[in-house]
């Protein structure tokens, strides 16, 4: 259900249940007074059983982390009396995948500190090669992942205006940011200890753009009602690195990416260009949820200027782990915080909790294993200097 018309005691649909760890259920209901909801399961033979109740008290919001052994096949909801209802289920699925340590599928990377020469990557027009780009030098890789000098002069100044750098992405003290189509600002997290560099976003996939924001690559699809528009409200971490990515794109199936050095070459990923210390990686674009799982920190405010009242920018929170929160405040008095999160990812905020932060110091908040939503921000009940600070481990 979402914002729902729900009679007392029909149930929902049935929601596959099974084959997922990190299971949790977001509630919402308009109107007064507390709602109770029962939780039944199926193991799949059309049969129900009650699994437990849960309530929505009068604030409107309740949510339910469900143990990874909870059993049932099929999960379905009913109402105990007439309202307009939301019943959302995120499923984490992080089933312990590695922090970014350099996997042996990506060797060869290299570090913030040894970025080496930009190189830009295009596959050329006038015939099926790679062309790489590095200042005035071009060179082509062709299927047989063997380099020769580019002497088509007319085709590396038009390959190299077109594959210019033009970031889309913002950084400021806070955390990456971008906007969509209608201007609305959405924050993102950093990997800590590294600096933006190389190209942020390209399309990889029909309809999907691949971009790689502050060491964390993501998936953005392309909107539903204009498909020549990015849906960033809509965007999915892959994973994260602390390396160096110049330049990324597909090419003969194959996503490939400049920026790591020969050291990996022969291994059957990396491709050593002639003449330097540079390299090719090439593999597909499902090898990226092998580089590690994603992690990073930031927030809406560091140090920020905040208006009492007025919420922050959101600031993502789906597809990572292990989150906290720290708030602090330059304010002579308490500040009230409040944190909304939107867990249906349609500009719909519910309050999760608030925060009295006494003045002069700062308070954590632990986030519980497993929670999510799709968006977080911020509220504070006063003007102030603020800094709200996430990290996702």
């Amino acid at each position: 259900w979402v914002e729902d018309a729900v009679n007392a005691g029909d149930p929902s649909d049935p929601y596959l249940f099974a084959g997922f760890r990190g299971r949790q259920v977001h509630l919402s209901a308009r109107g007064t007074g507390e709602l109770e909801v029962e939780v039944e399961t199926s193991g799949g033979d059309g049969t129900w059983k009650a699994a437990l109740k849960l309530q929505i008290p009068s604030s409107g919001y309740a949510h339910y982390l469900f143990p990874d052994d909870a059993a049932g096949e099929w999960i379905r909801f009913r109402m105990s009396r007439n309202s307009i209802v939301t019943a959302y289920l995120h499923y984490a699925g992080i089933a312990g995948r590695p922090h970014p340590d350099e996997p042996r599928l990506f060797g060869g990377w290299r570090s913030q500190e040894d970025p080496g020469p930009l190189l830009l990557l295009r596959p050329a027009a006038h015939n099926r090669n790679l062309l790489v780009i590095s200042g005035d030098e071009g060179l082509e890789m062709d299927e047989r992942m063997s380099f020769t000098r580019c002497e088509n002069r007319l085709a590396l100044d038009e390959a190299g205006r077109a594959v210019a750098l033009s970031p889309l992405v913002q950084y400021d003290q806070a955390s990456a940011f971008l906007h969509d189509a209608h201007r609305r600002r959405f924050r993102l997290p950093v990997v800590s200890g590294t600096k933006p560099f190389g190209r942020d976003l390209r399309e990889v996939q029909s309809e999907r753009t691949l971009a790689h924001i502050g060491n964390i690559f993501y998936e953005i699809p392309r909107g539903e009602a204009d498909k020549a528009e990015l849906d960033v409200r809509r965007l999915r971490p892959v994973s994260a690195h602390r390396g160096v990515v110049h330049d990324f794109c597909s090419w003969r199936g194959l996503l490939i990416l400049s920026g790591v050095g020969p050291k990996g070459a022969g291994d059957g990923h990396v491709f050593e260009l002639p003449g330097g210390d540079r390299a090719l990686w090439a593999g597909c674009v499902d090898d990226l949820w092998k580089l590690g799982k994603p992690v990073g920190e930031g927030g809406p405010w560091k140090g920020s200027p905040v208006q009492g009242g007025v919420p922050s920018d959101p600031y993502l929170m789906t597809g990572f782990d292990r989150k906290s929160l720290r708030l602090s405040h330059e304010a002579g008095v308490g500040v009230r915080f409040r944190v909304e999160i939107d867990f249906v990812n349609r500009d719909e905020w519910v309050a999760w909790d608030t925060f009295s932060v006494p003045p002069g110091r700062g308070i954590p908040v632990l986030f519980p294993e497993g929670f999510s939503a799709h968006w977080v921000r911020l509220v504070a009940d006063r003007n102030c200097v603020a800094t709200a600070w996430f990290r996702y481990e």
